[in-house]
This record gives C-alpha cells, sequence and structure tokens, in this order.
C-alpha cells in the first residue's frame, strides 16, 4: 500500500533507530581545569590510529638519531684512527723505477 504523499509515509510511526550509548551530561573530561580545556575519549573513524603512526614516525626518528650518532662516534672514536709512521717515499730524480727513502720537501 503506497502512502498518498511523502509526509503521510514518514509520518506513520516512524523509524525504531534508538541510540547505543545512553547520554550523558559530561562526556569531555578536564584537562586543564583553570584554563578550561577539555579532552574527548571519543574516537571517530579511523583516527584511533593516528596515535600508533606518531608512534611509529617517533621510533624512526629516534633511530635515525641514534644512527647518526653511532656512526660519529665510530668515525672520531681515537681507537680507531690508522697511525702511520713510514716516511713518504720520492723518486730518484735519473730513474723513475728506483725508489728512495727521501723526504719531500
Amino acid at each position: 500500500m503506497l502512502a498518498a504523499c511523502a509526509h503521510a509515509a514518514l509520518r506513520g510511526g516512524g523509524a525504531g533507530i534508538g541510540a547505543f550509548v545512553e547520554p550523558q551530561e559530561n562526556i569531555l573530561k578536564l584537562v586543564h581545569a583553570g584554563i578550561g580545556k577539555q579532552q574527548c575519549r571519543i574516537i571517530v573513524r579511523h583516527q584511533g590510529a593516528a596515535c600508533y603512526n606518531l608512534m611509529t614516525l617517533t621510533m624512526k626518528e629516534i633511530e635515525k638519531r641514534l644512527t647518526d650518532l653511532s656512526g660519529a662516534l665510530a668515525h672520531n672514536f681515537p681507537g680507531k684512527a690508522r697511525i702511520t709512521t713510514r716516511e713518504p717515499v720520492a723518486r730518484h730524480p735519473d730513474d723513475d723505477n728506483q725508489l728512495t727513502n727521501k723526504k719531500w720537501g
């Protein structure tokens, strides 16, 4: 059976939709009572995953900084430096194949 107009169809008993959560007076929790900032613990759609993305980004930054620090320490560590005591070798002016132990200078 069809209704005569749209208003008649909408008035006929209404939809059987109810709220899943009981209404509360104060859903928001005061974070700073003196300032009046409020924080809500209601997660809408995919906002809950943002916390994990931020944590992943923070961990990547920490790992990058630690890698840079460990590389700098390994590069500048005095025990790892090579110490050469050999004098530079100069070529003899007359013969290109003969090497002598003369200092440059």
